[in-house]
This record gives structure tokens, sequence and C-alpha cells, in this order.
């Protein structure tokens, strides 16, 4: 830990005072929030830090006027394990000032400070569906304080006292962040909120007479001001000079470049807001507001730039400073004090704070012996993904000095910047023109008007001795790959920035690579770092689900007929300026046809066809792509459509047609995807009211420009054959893209980052690359972006893929070769989970010291890694799996295990009928009672609903499952025979098991149960394996496969030792 006690500002450093006037502190921990307060009564200021290290939570508080101010805190306080925080504030009654920590499970933490805050009174009734926690105080008495959390209001008086309130809404009660402020100047505290989901500012204003709730009709005055988009952040007070208190409100974090605005809101002479206004001035960009002494302070959260705006003029800021810091948490005004804390340069929790604006400034440093850090990409020694040819030299170019000469692509191509920031972040220096240098390095970015018989087709050249780099590729998209292959060639050396001498003709084996993603948090990652990504690694398509920063804050999707589609059109244009410019392709599906019979979309509707169609246009103006993905929603269809069109096919047939044909009239280049309701086949077919083949005979006479998405011969395939692929291209009348998901060797086909991927090359057959028209992973993103890589790698080169150098290159490239051996470890450990699931069950019960053990091991290592390398907490959600098994554990920890009866009386009641097992003499296994396979799950294909665990092949992390059992010593006076009920998996080859007793082998071979149906078999128990005390029965799955998500996989519903007489 570091504090440094100083002023920092423009005019240099000048020393400082007994006081905290200014000062820095970077501890050990992570900083979640900073707060600042005078804790302890001596009038001046103290800092407080709310921090997390190896999962444990602590306050740490600094004293600023009677403690010592060094580098140690003055107080620490361990916050209750498991308390999940996410918010500080303080609050005072009776002269005394208490800290307030929210946590999960609607929890407020209040820390006393009659004992140096060592202990709390917890509110367990908190909102639980915001972190945002505010206080003040609506009485004037001084002896208690209130808390906004959310709409709801929690009224404090120490000791213990908690009273219950709540601000309703006028229609919707979805009040978020609530702030107090005098607005009217009358000496009582109103209220002024940010608004969930809407796009609204509420202000209630005083008397409230003491009461606890507060409905707007019942108030004097209540005013709501509209934003012309939903608010995050607020802040209040004198903006123009009058004395009055004005607002300025900023707008949601998640929004895209062009969405990131702030609001400003002035109050009419003499008092008061106009219910129903607009803004009265716009300032583009967003952040997190502070208003002190007429000034306004905008800070960036994910650049910690803060912009300041003095004397009325908001146009542009009257400042500009940096402060080196980066993802900022916290900036506010309090006590006299500017504080900040956020990221430092150095990938180190800081904060930072001062009694001016100034005092936040970056310190200059040294530049000439600053040691530069190196981002992604990481330099690994070769491309990624493998080229088709490519031969690296032992020499190295220097690059201290570049002179970039765009040829075919303008000076401040987005390729260019990418370039110029290398090699800017390696220590040298670059320029772009048309001449080039005499006493330099030339780097040229060719896009040729030649035609090239290779989609995506590009050259390198990178020659030591001419100083000569040339990057030339014949498409936009070939041109970034050329780009991205520059970048991942460059490093910091020991002689300063250079790129390794190297010769690359490349392009994708495959025509297209990427994924269809589900749901996406991006909340660590920017829209560029994630443009720079695509890049790099030769992804071209990225396929959403739900659009970028577009999530369901609106209403659910059902109610698609409610949604503006007008207002995404800000996140689509920076799509296209970042993505598009690319030539990476960016894809927006709509699920508009989810809902009722009565409310589903009805293609009979030219009301409907215009909805869509403008959701279409919205996307393929700013350059991305339309997909209509009908998948497992389309049925049962709107009643009215099916009244004109009887059978699907036409009415998917007509309305399709119609959108794509006027869009393609207006915009001609426009891609458009389709994932019909039978996007799989020929195996299992769907049980849907329209026959298969009469649907696809029917939507495969669309336009053969329109792509289809297919699953492979069953719903989430592994294997595909060229059988399977044949029967594909002759249903859609075209090849597919094949929309595959899995590959992850864990439960749930997780992939825990490092591991290797085996499936790709088993699932696919050679030359598949030339016969489909894409290749689609189905994941979430960035949750699933290291299993990603490894498919984009494989389909750009199925012949040089090897698993091991795939996964290693791709981690290393991205997050750095220092960290991949410690996340190793942190896998290893989460592998261990595949033995006890995440779901709860009564093994997951029985186990729950064991798991809790494993989990802790696994975050201590991976928050000591991520804390030298933050960069793996960016692009890996490690805490992710973290924080679902401890919701898991949780959650053990209150069931009752009575839940699980009704389950194991129905198995019980099947093995008695079909195995003759009689309890107190026989041993009965269930599903529950099998720890290693699957979570145990109702399977119902083709079969009776039942509970039934299953084994995954060797190469997967759950090819067996093993059941303890005791047996007493009169109990081994018979013998035992094995009886069995399972089923065979849904393939034509049997799955070849091995079942043990007792490490003992019992069986061995092709599993001798029938498919589609439970059935029981039965198996001899030699005499002399079972023992007194603990005995095991392990079943596992020999099949040399790593498919998780289908065959080969035995699966077993329970079974019995069935006692005979000796």
């Amino acid at each position: 830990m570091r504090i440094c006690k100083e002023t920092i500002s423009f005019l240099g450093l000048l020393l400082c005072v007994a006081h905290l006037t200014a000062g820095t502190i970077t501890p050990q921990s992570q900083i979640l929030k900073s707060e600042v307060a005078d804790v302890n009564n001596d009038k001046q200021p103290d800092i407080i830090l709310l921090t997390a290290q190896n999962g444990k939570e602590q306050l740490e508080i600094y004293l600023g006027g009677k403690g010592t101010a060094t580098g140690k805190a003055d107080i620490v306080t361990a916050i209750q394990d498991g308390a999940g925080s996410s918010n500080l504030n303080t609050g005072t009654a009776g002269g005394k000032t208490y800290i307030l920590v929210t946590g999960n499970r609607q929890r407020i933490f209040i820390f006393n400070p009659d004992d140096q805050f060592k202990t709390s009174f917890v509110n367990q009734s908190a909102n639980q569906w915001t972190a945002n926690c505010f206080t003040g105080s609506l009485l004037t008495d001084g002896t208690s304080f209130d808390i906004l959390h959310g709409a709801c209001l929690r009224r404090f008086t120490p000791p213990d006292k908690i009273q219950h309130g709540y601000f309703y809404g006028p229609q919707q009660n979805n009040n978020h962040s609530g702030y107090f402020c005098d607005l009217n100047m009358d000496g009582e505290n109103d209220v002024v909120f940010a608004v969930k989901g809407q796009p609204l500012i509420r202000l209630y204003y005083a008397p409230f007479y003491g009461k606890m709730k507060f409905i707007p009709k019942e108030l004097s005055e209540f005013v709501e001001l509209k934003t012309p988009l939903y608010i995050s952040d607020i802040a209040i007070g004198d903006l123009n000079g009058d004395t009055r208190p004005d607002i300025a409100a900023t707008t949601l974090t998640e929004y895209g470049r062009a969405s990131r605005k702030t609001y400003l809101f002035f109050q009419n002479s003499p008092a008061g807001f106009t219910n129903g206004a607009s803004p009265n001035f716009t300032i583009p960009g967003n952040g997190i507001p502070v208003i002190e002494k007429g000034a306004l302070y905008l800070i960036d959260r994910k650049s910690g730039v803060l912009r300041i705006f003095r004397n009325g003029k908001f146009d542009k800021p009257a400042a500009t400073l940096k402060t080196g810091l980066t993802d900022i948490h916290t900036f506010k005004f309090k006590d006299g004090l500017f504080l900040i804390s956020g990221i430092s340069r150095d990938r180190k929790s800081e904060v930072r704070w001062g009694n001016s604006a100034e005092a936040l400034a970056e310190v200059p440093v040294n530049t000439a012996k600053k040691k530069h850090a190196v981002s992604f990409p990481h330099y690994m020694g070769a491309v990624y993904p493998a080229p088709q040819k490519a031969v690296y030299g032992e020499r190295w170019i220097p690059l201290n000095n570049v002179r970039i000469i765009p040829d075919g692509i303008a000076a401040d191509d987005l390729r260019i910047q990418f370039i110029q920031e290398r090699i800017a972040e390696l220590g040298g220096t670059s320029s772009v023109g048309k001449t080039p240098l005499k006493n330099g390095v030339n780097l040229t970015l060719q896009l040729s008007k030649d035609r090239h018989p290779r989609t995506q087709a590009y050259y390198l050249s990178a020659n030591a001795d001419q100083k000569q780099i040339n990057l030339k590729a014949f498409d936009k998209t070939g041109l970034s790959w050329a780009t991205g292959s520059f970048l991942q060639l460059t490093d910091a050396t020991k002689d300063g920035p250079a790129v390794r001498s190297a010769e690359i003709y490349d392009y994708p084996a495959a025509k297209h690579r990427g994924y269809w993603s589900g749901a996406s948090d991006f909340k660590k990652i920017t829209k560029r770092d994630w443009a720079k990504l695509h890049l790099l690694y030769k992804l071209d398509i990225m396929l959403l689900v739900r659009p970028w920063n577009i999530t369901d804050i609106r209403g659910d999707w059902k109610e698609w007929k409610k949604v503006s589609t007008e207002e995404y059109a800000a996140d689509y244009r920076e799509m296209g300026e970042l993505f598009t410019s690319l030539g990476i392709e960016w894809c927006v599906t709509t699920h508009a046809i989810e809902g009722t019979p009565q409310t589903k979309l009805d293609s009979s509707s030219p009301a409907d066809f215009e909805i869509i169609y403008r959701q279409a246009e919205n996307v393929v103006s700013n350059g991305g792509s339309f997909m209509f993905q009908y998948d497992d929603v389309r049925y049962p269809r709107n009643i009215k459509e099916t009244e004109k069109y009887p059978n699907g096919g036409d009415a998917d047939y007509a309305f399709i047609s119609g959108i794509t044909e006027k869009l393609w009239r207006k915009y001609p280049e426009a891609k458009i995807y389709f994932c019909p309701p039978m996007y799989w086949g020929p195996e299992a077919a769907p049980a849907y009211p329209d026959d298969r083949d009469e649907y696809l005979k029917r939507v495969r006479k669309l336009s053969p420009e329109i792509r289809f998405t297919w699953n492979g011969p069953s719903v989430c395939s592994t294997t595909i054959r060229p059988t399977d692929l044949k029967w594909a291209k002759e249903s859609y009348g075209r090849a597919p893209f094949i929309l595959i998901f899995g590959g992850g060797p864990n439960i749930e086909r997780w992939h825990f980052f490092t591991e290797e991927i085996n499936a790709w090359p088993q699932w696919y057959y050679q030359g598949m690359e030339n016969e489909i028209a894409g290749a689609l992973l189905g994941t979430n993103q960035p949750h699933f972006l290291m299993l990603t890589l490894t498919f984009a790698d494989y389909w750009h080169n199925p012949k040089a893929y090897d698993a091991r150098r795939s996964i290693q290159q791709a981690f290393c490239s991205l997050i750095g070769e220092r960290s991949l051996t410690e996340a190793r470890k942190v896998t290893a450990e989460l592998q261990k989970m595949n033995e006890f699931g995440y779901q709860v069950t009564p093994y997951f019960i029985r186990n729950q010291q064991k798991i809790r053990g494993i989990i802790e091991r696994a975050e201590q290592i991976y928050n000591l890694t991520a804390a030298q390398n933050p960069e793996l907490d960016k692009w890996t959600t490690y805490r992710n799996f973290f924080d679902l098994f401890r919701r898991s554990l949780a959650k053990a920890g209150k069931i009752d295990s009575g839940v699980f009866t009704k389950n194991t009386e129905q198995i019980r009641q099947y093995a008695v009928k079909e195995a003759g097992f009689q309890p107190g003499k026989d041993i009965l296994l269930t599903a529950y009672d099998f720890g290693g396979g699957a979570n145990p799950l109702f399977y119902t294909y083709r079969c009776e609903k039942r509970l039934a665990t299953f084994v995954k092949g060797k190469k997967t992390k759950i090819p067996k499952m093993t059941a303890g059992f005791p047996l007493q010593a009169e109990q081994l006076n018979r013998h035992y025979e094995l009886i069995i009920c399972g089923q065979d998996d849904d393939s034509t080859e049997k799955c070849p098991i091995r079942i043990e007793l007792n490490g003992n082998l019992i069986f061995e071979g092709k599993n001798p149960f029938k498919r589609f149906g439970w059935n029981i078999q039965k198996f001899k128990i030699p005499a002399g394996l079972l023992k007194e005390g603990a005995n095991t029965l392990t079943i596992s799955n020999t099949a040399d496969s790593g498919n998780v998500s289908g065959p080969p996989f035995f699966m077993l519903n329970y079974a019995v030792l069935k006692a005979q007489a000796k």
C-alpha cells in the first residue's frame, strides 16, 4: 500500500499540512467504493474504503485530522462473510456519523461509531432490485437519517430502529436512484428520482408531514421531467448563477457512444421546474456528474477524463483534465473534498482526493524512462489463428519511427488507428502520409482493387533488410486480418519497439466464422476493444440475439409491438462505424414472434409487416445484417395468420420475401439470415403442426441470398456426417451456416477458460469447411470467449488445428502468458465441481463442506492472479462461476431435504415393481446418490419421464459417476446381484461402459441397455467384492469421446443391490 500526502496541480507539488488536503491511497486490496466523511468528529474529513481481497470484504478507514494518515488504515473492519457488498455511504444522527454498506439478500449494514465501526446493525428488508444507496434526511430534528434504496425509504434511528417507507410512481412503481435536496429552498429536503425503464426524472416536493408513504397525487407538488433517453446518474446544484438548484442527468453507462448524453434542467424564476419539461441543454457524452460552486464536473467512467464546465457555458468545457485512472466507480464532492477512485495505469485500485479538481490530475512522469506496458495482443511468436502459409524470420524491424502509407483507404481508417496506438504503446512513434521515410520504417496498407479467388485473403511481408512492411488485401475484411496479424507480431523488445520479420499468405478455409450470442455482458469491454478483438482473431460475424447495449429494460420481448426501435439507432450507428468499417458483420435478430396465438406476429397483417420492416431497416441502414429467428417459438402460430396461411411455410415465405425484397430495393447489400423452426434434421422430426418436409419445401424457395442456419442432424448436434450436410443443402436449397452449441468438456457444456477443446476435429469431417456457408458457435459472450476463439481457429485452418496450441495461444495472446499457470490452477479447482454439479441435490447437500473448500481455493488463487494482471478479470468470467456455486451453497444451506422425497419415493416404487426391491433388505441407489455425472434431471426424450443422471465420454470432465453406500457385517452373509435401470443414448451405436464395485470390474463393453425407454439389466457380483463399512459403485463411459452435447452417453435412473440367500 502507498499513501502520498501531496497536493497535485498543474503548477507542481506543494507541501501539505497536517490535514488530508490532497492525497492518494493504493491498497493491496481491490477498492469497490470510496467515501469521504468526518467519522470521528474532529472537524476533518476522513477517507473510507470498501475493499475486497481473497473473496473477503472489509472497511478501511483513514483518519485525516487526529489519525496517523500513514500507509496503514487506522480502522479496519471485516464485513460479514458473503455480504456481497456493492455500495458505500454515510449518514448522521445524534451528532454521530454512521457508515452504511449495502449487501445482497436485501441487506444494509449500518456500522456503529461508538465502537469504532466494529459492529453493525443489519437491516434485512432493503430493496432487492438495486444496489444504489443514498442518504439524507426528511426530518429536521437530527435524531435519525433516511436511506433511499431505490424507491424504498428506510429511516434509521440509533441504535437499532428502522421505519419503512416507499415512494410510489404515478402509474409504475419504478423509481430507481434517489437524491435528497432542497429544490425550492424552503428549508426542507425534497427527493429526486431517476426512473428505471422510462426516460423520466421525478421530483417529490416537501412538506411530507412525517409520512412514510409518498403518493404523487397526495403531494402538494409533484413534477416529471422528460429525458430523451434513460438516466443513470444525477447531480443537483446551481449551474447558471441564480442560486437555485438545477439538475444534471447523465444517460445509462451501457449506451453506445452516440447515445451518451448529459441533460441539464434549469429552474424557472422565481423557483420550480415545469412538469413535462424537456432538457434546457444537452452536452455530448456522459459519466458521473458533480456540481460544485456553479461548475459542472463530468468524469468519463471508462477513460477517467474529467471535463469542467464553468460560468454557465456548456457548449465546450472550460478545462479538461486527465486523471490517469480508468474504470471510475466513485466521483463526488463532499465535506470540502473532491474524491475519485478507479484503476491506475499500473492496474491497481487507487483512491485520490483534493480540495480542488486540479488535485485529481495525473502526476506527469518522465516518459523517456517509462517502461511501456503491453496490452492485448501479447506477443506469442506466431499469428493466431494459424495462417495457411507463414514463414517467420529471426530478425526484428524497429518501430521507433514509422511512416504509415494508406493505399485505397482513408488516413484516419480504424486499422491505422489501431496500428498507431500499438506503436505508441510500445514506445515508438508513427505518422501517416504518402511519402516514404528515408531514415525510418515504411508500412503500407493496401486495399487492392484486384480480384482474388479467395475471400478475405491477405499478404503480409515484413522485410528486415528493406525496413519495409506491406499489408495487402482484396477486401475490407482481409485488410483487417492483415492488420491483426501485424499487431500480433509486434512486441516491446530489449532494443525497443519492433515487429518480427515474416512472410504470410493467408485466408480462412471456411468463408465465415463467428458466434451467435444469446446473452451478452460487455460491462468491462468497450465496443472498440471488441472490434479490435474481432480484427485480431479473424472473427468476421457476430450475431446478437439482443442488440449490444439494448437489453430488455424496456419490457419483455413479448411486448414487441411497444418497442420504439428508433431509440436503438444511435447504438446501431456506432456498431456500423466500428465493425462495418472493418468488414466485420454484425447481425441483430428479432424475437418478435414470441407470445400467445392471439398476440404473436401475424404474417398476414400489414401492421406487423411494417413493425418488423422498421426493425430490420434500423439495422441494415447502419451497415448491419438482420435475422428472422423463428427458432423454437414459431409455433403455435397466430390464429388470424392460420386462416390465410394454413401451412406455416407459406406464411413465412410470403412474410420474409416481402420484407427482404423491400429492404433490398433500398439497401441492395443488406444480408439477411433465417433460423427456421425446423432448424435441424434429418433425425428426430419435430412435433409441430406442419410437416417438416412440407414446410421446408415452401421456404427453400426463398432467395438463395438469404442465409439459413442449421443445428446439425439433431437439436444441439455434435458429429456431422456428409449425409447430414447433404440433407441440409437439399432441404434448405442452399449450403447452410452451421449453428453449433457446446464444445466445453464440463457439466452444462461449460468451458473454464484454459481447457483444450478436442471436440472440433472429432465432430467435423475433412473438407466440410468447403461445403458450408459459414460456422457459428452458440455461446454467451464474453463468458465463452476462449472457447469461441478455438472454434474460429479451427474453421480458419482445420488442417493446422492443435487443441493444446489453440487454447494456450488464445489465452496468452489476450491475457498474457504470466497468468496461464495460475489460471490453470483455478480451472483445475472448478473441474472438481463436475462431481457435484451446480444444482442443489441430496449429493450436493451432503458435500457442502468439500464444495465450499473448492470454491474458496479457486477464488483465492484467482484474486491473487487478477490483482497482478487485471486483464484476467477483463477477458474471463471466472467470478461468474464462483458466484453461481456460492448461490447454490446458500440455497443448499436453507433447503429442506424433504423436497426430494417425492422423487425418491417415485423411484422406490419403480424399483419395487421392476427390480423386486425389498426395503430393509436390499440397497437402493437413485440418480440423486451418484456424483460425477451430469446434474440429475428429468429425461423425457422418447421415453417415460424419469429422473436420470448420465456420463459422457472419457475425454470429457464427466466420464464416470460414483455412489457410496455402507454395509454392516451381518449384511455380508448374503450374496448380491446388481440390477440397474437405465438406457442407452439415442445413437445407433452402443455406448461402451465399465461397471466397478470397490474398484473391481463387474462389466466392461458395449452397454446391454436399449435406447428410447427405461429397461432393466442384471449383473452378477462375485463373492468377496463387498466389504464392511464404505463401499462404492462406479459406472464409467469408456468411449473415446469429448462430446458433452450429445452421444455417446449412458443414463441411469436407479441401481439396486439385491440380496440373495447364500
